[in-house]
């Protein structure tokens, strides 16, 4: 599996997310424990792990070698599972970060199995990316770097996020600057 630079290692990627949001870093991690209280949270392509730092019950899940073996080394309970093609079981709080987008076109698919098996749900996703920046150059470098295996035609913007969650009647869409986090109550 080829895969780009950020998706080397998880320290790799949290540095690079870290610099990409900047001051807006931990809102999202902040906003995700407040709206899943002291439900167990399932974290769907779950990456380096770092909401496991702001909530209480934690498991993941994430389809990254490396990913997977950092995070069991760290003690937490991660499994290496392809999220297109799992039989999810039934969770308290599942939430998916940053990583809808891999799953275009087929993410409305996956938001309804994510429905289906979570009492809430809660999606993160980026709408301000610099793979949209207006420089060709600028934007071509961060395509690149946040390229994965997975076959996907681009990210979304802030006003697809709003109506992908409005179709799927999410109960509140929170803007925290380059993100909006959305939470659904099936």
């Amino acid at each position: 599996m080829v895969k780009s630079i950020i998706y080397w290692h998880p320290w790799i990627y949290q540095l690079a997310m870290m610099l990409i949001y900047g001051k807006e870093y931990s809102k999202r991690y902040l906003v995700i424990a407040k709206e899943a209280g002291s439900m167990e949270v399932l974290d769907v392509c779950c990456g380096d792990c770092k909401l496991s730092n702001y909530v209480k019950k934690y498991r993941g899940v994430d389809f990254n070698d490396e990913f997977v073996k950092s995070a069991r080394k760290k003690g937490l309970n991660v499994a290496k599972i392809d999220v297109a093609k799992w039989d999810m079981p039934k969770s308290e709080c599942t939430v998916m970060q940053d990583s809808l987008y891999q799953f275009m076109p087929s993410h409305e698919k996956l938001i309804k199995k994510l429905l289906r098996h979570s009492k809430k749900l809660i999606i993160a996703e980026c709408g301000i990316t610099l793979g949209q920046a207006k420089n060709p150059i600028i934007s071509a470098i961060a395509r690149k770097l946040t390229n994965t295996s997975r076959s996907h035609e681009g990210r979304f913007t802030k006003k697809e996020l709003y109506a992908l969650y409005r179709k799927f009647n999410a109960k509140k869409i929170i803007d925290t600057g380059k993100d909006l986090t959305a939470v659904f109550e099936p």
